[in-house]
C-alpha cells in the first residue's frame, strides 16, 4: 500500500472517481435491449455492497460519473469493466485514485505551529 507524508502515514486513496470516456450506439439499436436490465441489475448490485458510493449522469455529453469505494485502481477499474456495457465495448471509463482534500490538512498544520 502507497502512502504519502504529511502529519501522519495514511493509504493514498480508498476512493477513485470513474468517468465514461468513451459511449458508442451499439448497431442495430435492438442489441442495447438485452444489456439494459443486466446493466441495471449489476449497477444496483455494486450500489448495494456498498462499492458504488455515488452515480451521476454526465450533464456535457452521454454518459456517468460514478464514485467507488474499492482496495486498489485495479478493483475499482474492475468494478466498472464489470457492467455489461463496458464487456460489450459500448463504454469506457477513466478510473482516478481520489481521496480528502490534503490542502486543509497542510494549512491546519502550519496554524498549528
Amino acid at each position: 500500500m502507497k502512502y504519502v507524508a504529511y502529519s501522519t502515514m495514511k493509504p493514498v486513496a480508498k476512493f477513485f472517481m470513474a468517468m465514461s470516456t468513451k459511449f458508442s450506439k451499439p448497431k442495430p439499436p435492438t442489441d442495447i435491449d438485452p444489456l439494459m436490465a443486466d446493466e441495471i441489475e449489476t449497477g444496483w448490485r455494486l450500489q448495494k455492497e456498498g462499492s458504488i458510493r455515488e452515480l451521476y449522469w454526465r450533464k456535457d455529453e452521454i454518459g456517468s460519473v460514478v464514485v467507488l469505494e474499492a482496495n486498489s485502481l485495479a478493483e475499482a477499474t474492475a468494478m466498472v469493466n464489470s457492467l455489461p456495457f463496458a464487456k460489450k465495448g459500448y463504454i469506457t471509463f477513466k478510473v482516478i485514485p481520489v481521496g480528502y482534500f490534503e490542502p486543509f490538512e497542510a494549512v491546519y498544520l502550519r496554524l498549528q505551529k
